[in-house]
């Protein structure tokens, strides 16, 4: 038994018709980053606290108005932290 070979049809396929869009002049929302200088307040989320060493967590702390940070174990800071931002 031969096989024979067969010549593929070619098809055409018209371009897409192009849709035409409106663009708005709207100002983009803030990053995180924008707001945060706005603001002047860092934001940090649970991950950030939770890889901060004893003394970034107790500058944190401190900064946010903590008392007895100096005290604390950097354990319990991560919690009271977390706490803190609603985290």
């Amino acid at each position: 038994m031969l096989l024979q070979r067969h010549k593929e049809a070619q098809i055409v396929v018209p371009p897409a018709p192009v849709k035409e869009i409106e663009i708005k002049d709207e100002p983009i929302p803030f990053s995180e980053d924008e707001a945060e200088a706005e603001s002047g307040e860092k934001t940090y989320t649970k991950t950030e606290i939770n890889r901060m060493n004893v003394a970034e967590l107790r500058e944190v702390a401190a900064l946010v108005g903590i008392e007895n940070a100096e005290e604390e174990s950097g354990a319990n800071l991560k919690k009271i932290l977390i706490s803190f931002f609603g985290l």
